[in-house]
């Protein structure tokens, strides 16, 4: 006899249950996205319109757990939870989003709360009676943090991949929304293509300019010198951490990631 089970938020819970906490972050943030595979789209992947809204949000996973109590996987999937960010609108969005954001421990840069395309004012223009005029502009990752100092600094990241932006014309728009996004005040901006997100390297590299933009102290905390021999072997290990994080979510396609997870085939890699 075979189960189909129709509820997005037992399946969080039943992923928790028998996955790692990194697995589940991802089919939470899957479940909350605002995309669907579609193979015969340009890359994939289409944004949900209209009718076609997330499976579901992470409040509504939220109320689950308090309703369903504590069954197999429930704790499990309110730590994962913690770390799940609503509107991701491609599988490399939730990735990247987890490498940037999760704890050192976890595998992440530790750079600070994730969110999701949300919408920001930007300037364009003066209308005809010397108004200035605004639109909206939507970067696809948001990191949020407080800096050493308690000022709240915020940082914008763009993906562009090279399989639905190809060509002229829509670099062209993508040079127009970086510009568009440089008035906003206070909103540094970064943009990564396919070729900066299959480079770990570029990417660790990224991550500490954005370290140093947000005012973020270095992740993970070091009790002793970064040349003394613990110093050293801790960093280390943060960086195979997130380097088997990067192997196991941002370089694989969405559909061999799930099958991964939910086939508990998940494979390990030396340190590069």
């Amino acid at each position: 006899m075979q189960l189909y089970i129709c509820s997005p938020e037992f399946t969080f819970v039943q992923i928790a249950a028998s996955s790692s906490c990194e697995d589940a972050i991802y089919c939470g943030m899957a479940l909350c996205s605002d995309f669907r595979l579609e193979p015969v789209a340009q890359g994939g992947v289409v944004f949900r319109e209209g009718g076609d809204s997330a499976l579901t949000k992470r409040p509504r996973i939220e109320a689950f757990l308090d309703g369903v109590g504590p069954v197999r996987g429930s704790e499990k999937a309110r730590r994962a939870l913690r770390y799940v960010a609503d509107d991701a609108r491609s599988p490399r969005e939730c990735s990247l989003g987890m490498l940037l954001s999760l704890p050192s421990r976890n595998g992440g840069f530790d750079l600070g709360r994730l969110s999701f395309n949300r919408a920001f004012a930007t300037i364009d223009g003066i209308d005809r009676y010397g108004r200035r005029k605004s639109k909206h502009r939507i970067p696809d990752i948001l990191l949020e943090a407080t800096s050493r100092s308690g000022e709240r600094r915020v940082v914008a990241v763009d993906y562009d991949p090279f399989s639905t932006h190809a060509g002229d014309p829509k670099m062209l728009l993508d040079m127009h929304r970086r510009n568009d996004l440089a008035t906003v005040r206070g909103l540094p901006h970064f943009a990564l293509t396919s070729a900066d997100a299959n480079n770990f390297e570029y990417l660790c590299s990224l991550a500490e300019q954005i370290r140093k933009v947000l005012g973020r102290p270095m992740r993970p905390a070091l009790r002793k010198s970064v040349d003394s021999h613990e110093g050293r072997r801790i960093l280390m290990e943060a960086r195979y951490r997130r380097y088997v994080l990067w192997r196991h979510f941002v370089i694989p396609p969405f559909d061999d990631v799930v099958d991964g997870i939910i086939g508990g085939d998940r494979w390990r890699e030396d340190t590069p």
